[in-house]
Order: C-alpha cells, then sequence, then structure tokens
C-alpha cells in the first residue's frame, strides 16, 4: 500500500498509516522534505524530489511499478481528486482507494454532477433542496 498524501496533511497520513497497518497492509507513504513527520509511522517511505512530484501521476505509478503496490490511497487532497492517477492506477491493476476515474471526470465538470445527482434523485440548491 502506498499513500500518497498531499503535503499538508500530516496528522491524516499518521491515521490513515496507522489504520492500514492494524489491517495488515505494509505502509510505504512518498513524501518530501519538511513533510516526513508521518514516515516513522510507516514500514518503509520514498521520499520524492520536490512537492510538484505529487502532480505527476506517471511518477507516482512508476514508484508503484517499483515497489509492486497494490493498493494506493491518496490521502484527502488535491491526488484524491485526480482522474488521471487513478486511470494509470486501474489500468495497471492497482486498487485506488476512492472513485473510479469515470466518476472523478464526472464530477469534476459541475453539469455532469448535477446531471448525476439528478439521475440518482438527490436534489440540490435551485431544485428544491436545502
Amino acid at each position: 500500500m502506498v499513500l500518497a498524501t498531499d503535503p499538508t496533511s500530516g496528522e491524516l497520513a499518521v491515521r490513515i498509516l496507522s489504520s492500514a497497518s492494524e489491517l495488515g497492509f505494509h505502509t510505504i507513504p512518498v513524501w518530501t522534505e519538511g513533510d516526513d513527520a508521518h514516515i516513522a509511522h510507516a514500514h518503509e517511505a520514498v521520499q520524492l524530489a520536490s512537492v510538484s512530484s505529487y502532480t505527476e501521476p506517471s511518477y507516482l505509478m512508476f514508484l508503484c511499478l517499483e515497489h509492486r503496490v497494490g493498493l494506493v490511497h491518496p490521502g484527502y487532497g488535491f491526488l484524491s481528486e485526480s482522474p488521471g492517477l487513478c486511470q494509470l492506477l486501474e489500468e495497471a491493476g492497482i486498487t485506488f482507494v476512492g472513485p473510479s476515474a469515470d466518476l472523478l471526470i464526472m464530477t469534476g465538470d459541475k453539469l455532469s454532477e448535477r446531471k448525476l445527482a439528478e439521475k440518482c434523485g438527490v436534489s440540490g440548491v435551485g431544485q428544491g433542496g436545502r
């Protein structure tokens, strides 16, 4: 399992790593200089060259393949909403903990999101919702 969380959620990363370890997962978070408080709670860790590496799905995918990762938890930052990363992982047979790439694409567009909500019977603001 790799935790590819954004660099602003250290406490959250610790919680995810602790829970994953309790469930029996071998944890491998990625981290950058100054964002390393959570790595003490992991089995091993991979240092990224820079914060911008978090936004490079192909590089994160390379790390997953290199470390034989089967599951990726993206944390709750921008990676959790990245259809590009999710799609690469899905194509490689790696589990993305979160919505599918198709759903991320659909909900990334507000018009598609509204149509999906209507299809599911969920009312929104201006549609009888509160």
